[in-house]
């Protein structure tokens, strides 16, 4: 797909992307393959499942299983059904509990992969139309501009606007061809115009080979129709930028708790607790995670390596 775009590319690296290339088509193959037998296994037992994010956009788009990189399988349950599908599934001799939280829970299938079993996307929280908005994404599992706004609210509320994790999500975005007139309804309605703002523009290249991403930063530019609380979140992740220059974010979530005033301190307590309950989950010594947290903190630690 690069040589036909015009893309000159050495022998060597021509030679590891292909590599990297078939390594991700049997990956996903497999993944997908597994979703599926997921998906009819909970649906033989009356549970309602939803396979979305990265699994879903390859089998809505029909890209090739290699081009697009994934690192799990997401299924999203209907909420009230969580705890019947949890305890299904650790039923499953092929299941391993990995971590827990608030919105999902991690499993290992077959000592090699993960899946993601969610109550509810990260983006909708502890909404009460969580049920609600399961039932319109179930009801239309085929629908692209559902799903593209689905992944667009879910990945941009998880990743900080600079984390490069985001660039994945543009490009699909771009794959997609979906307009952004047509998914800011959804992102409007969950106030995440300025977090997709601060995406786009992490990387001006990308959004200037884009015609559709292009459009989208244009539209951001006229903050008039932005809510009062998107216009708060603008100027919070302005300041966040300016706290990370000199005070590093530790963990996934330590750009949100800075968002939030949270003081580093309790930044700190929050991320050890954190490790503290991957550790209890995976029923392993907490002690490497608490020294490679620390020793990220000294290596990003202004002035220093």
């Amino acid at each position: 797909q690069l040589a036909a775009a015009g893309v000159a590319l050495s022998p060597d690296l021509a030679g590891r992307l292909k590599g990297l290339h078939r390594k991700m088509w049997y990956h996903n193959k497999v993944r997908l393959q597994w979703a599926r037998a997921v998906q009819q296994r909970l649906a033989e037992a009356g549970i309602d499942a939803l396979i979305f994010k990265g699994m879903q956009l390859l089998d809505l788009w029909g890209w090739d299983p290699g081009t697009r990189p994934t690192r799990d399988v997401d299924v999203w349950v209907r909420p009230g059904q969580f705890d019947l599908a949890l305890g299904l599934m650790k039923s499953w001799p092929s299941m391993t509990v990995k971590a827990t939280d608030l919105h999902s829970t991690t499993f290992t299938f077959d000592g090699v992969h993960s899946l993601d079993l969610h109550r509810m996307p990260h983006h909708l929280g502890g909404r009460v139309d969580n049920d609600r908005r399961f039932d319109a994404a179930f009801a239309q599992p085929g629908d692209r501009t559902q799903a593209m706004a689905l992944l667009l609210a879910n990945a941009f509320v998880n990743d900080a606007p600079d984390q490069f994790v985001g660039l994945y999500t543009l490009v699909d975005w771009h794959r997609s061809g979906v307009a952004w007139s047509a998914v800011e309804p959804m992102i409007a309605a969950e106030g995440l115009r300025p977090v997709v703002a601060a995406h786009l523009a992490q990387f001006p290249s990308v959004v200037a080979a884009s015609p559709l991403l292009k459009d989208a930063e244009q539209a951001l530019q006229d903050r008039e129709r932005w809510t009062p609380a998107e216009r708060a979140m603008a100027t919070a992740i302005e300041e966040w930028r300016r706290v990370r220059a000199s005070d590093p974010p530790w963990t996934f979530h330590h750009w949100r708790w800075a968002l939030q005033g949270v003081p580093v301190w309790r930044r700190d307590l929050r991320s050890v607790r954190d490790m503290l309950a991957q550790a209890r989950a995976e029923g392993v010594s907490p002690l490497p995670f608490i020294l490679h947290y620390r020793s990220r903190r000294r290596k990003q630690r202004p002035g220093r390596g």
